[in-house]
């Protein structure tokens, strides 16, 4: 079975902690987690990703995140699974057409969101 390279990008240490619980759940998973826009930015050459999980305002409550999901879309791999959480439908518009290719919300566990999506390719 092959290895999938996932970067969950959360700010939250309670929701990197639930993450990173959830992730036990799933071996073929290889979890690498960024606490902030900065060690995302330094993360996302460093492998090839299969799915990336992007919290929509990092470092407070300002929506931040655009910029990082246009990088992931321009420079990553094509057949990257990008998944924005946000509370606000709005955002959520606004991370699609910048390149998200799936929306959770907060309360979505995030790890089955990306297993559901990778176990159909």
């Amino acid at each position: 079975m092959p290895t999938w390279n996932v970067l969950l990008i959360e700010d939250d240490l309670k929701q990197v902690e639930e993450f990173k619980a959830e992730m036990a759940d799933y071996p073929q998973y290889q979890a690498t987690y960024a606490m902030s826009l900065a060690e995302a930015v330094k993360l996302i050459p460093s492998k090839q990703w299969h799915a990336v999980s992007v919290d929509g305002c990092l470092g407070g409550d300002i929506f931040n995140s655009l910029p990082l999901i246009r990088m992931l879309k321009e420079k990553g791999d094509p057949d990257c699974v990008i998944i924005a959480a946000s509370s606000s439908p709005y955002l959520g518009e606004e991370m699609l057409a910048a390149g998200c290719t799936h929306m959770a919300r907060k309360k979505d566990h995030v790890p089955d969101l990306i297993h559901s999506i990778l176990r159909r390719r």
